[in-house]
């Protein structure tokens, strides 16, 4: 059975509970439903049901979540978002990028712009199930400015600012979509 294009919830598929938070905290109500080791947040955004769930880090996870969440679901559209460290010069901490592509860095060696770890396997993912995909990344890090360095290791990385202006902007995004829906 065969579902409509615009039909199904949008879902986001985030590595960090910080960075889900700040989407979470900005919608208001949001109930929630443990469905054995995953735990999915429902909240309506725009009229738009959004279906939420923290994969944990790392390609696996990812894939994971995001495969389970397209079978339970159906989404319209799966929305990654979060932070990532730059690997161009020219993107700064504090840049936010919007994913033209994805690419499985350990398949091909190259300069990409904010590459991170679970985007590639969100978007392999949804590939093979047809289903639209989008990341949108805060920039923590430059590994060519040594001043972003995070001074202590990750131990010390400012976890309440991880993926906020991600966050912010894909919210903008659902309330786009649900106008364009509408």
């Amino acid at each position: 059975m065969r579902r409509a294009k615009d039909s199904g919830p949008v879902a986001l598929v985030v590595a960090l509970e910080a960075e889900l938070q700040h989407v979470l905290a900005a919608v208001g109500r949001v109930r929630e439903k443990q469905d054995g080791i995953w735990l999915d947040r429902y909240a309506t955004v725009a009229g738009l049901l959004v279906v939420a769930v923290r994969s944990g880090v790392g390609l696996i996870n990812a894939a994971a979540a995001t495969e389970r969440v397209i079978n339970a679901y159906r989404p319209r559209v799966v929305l990654n978002y979060g932070c990532a460290g730059a690997h161009r010069r020219d993107i700064l901490p504090g840049d936010v990028i919007i994913g033209t592509c994805v690419v499985y860095h350990s398949a091909v060696q190259f300069l990409a712009t904010g590459e991170d770890m679970e985007a590639v396997a969100v978007a392999q993912v949804c590939a093979l199930h047809s289903v639209p995909f989008l990341t949108i990344k805060d920039i923590s890090n430059n590994e060519f400015h040594t001043v972003t360095d995070i001074t202590g290791g990750f131990t010390n990385f400012p976890k309440a600012e991880a993926g906020r202006c991600a966050a912010a902007l894909l919210l903008r995004l659902i309330e786009r979509l649900a106008a364009s829906s509408s």
